[in-house]
């Protein structure tokens, strides 16, 4: 029997454990700060601040960073 990936597994960026002053990079934004981190699990989501670009909010859950 074949289980369905959950979005935890398929986006890696969620398994990880975010905290405020994290470092995230994004394929866009470049290298940014994590300045606030809210929820828990596949419904997390963080505010990174990206230089020239401003503060992001993300879900973890379809986020397309790493933590670096």
């Amino acid at each position: 029997v074949v289980q369905p990936q959950s979005a935890l597994s398929a986006n890696p960026a969620a398994s990880v454990e975010w905290k405020v002053g994290d470092k995230a990079a994004h394929g866009k934004w470049g290298v940014g700060m994590v300045v606030e981190v809210k929820g828990s699990g596949e419904n997390q989501e963080v505010k990174i601040a990206f230089p020239n670009q401003g503060i992001k909010a993300l879900s973890l859950k379809y986020a397309p960073i790493k933590k670096v």
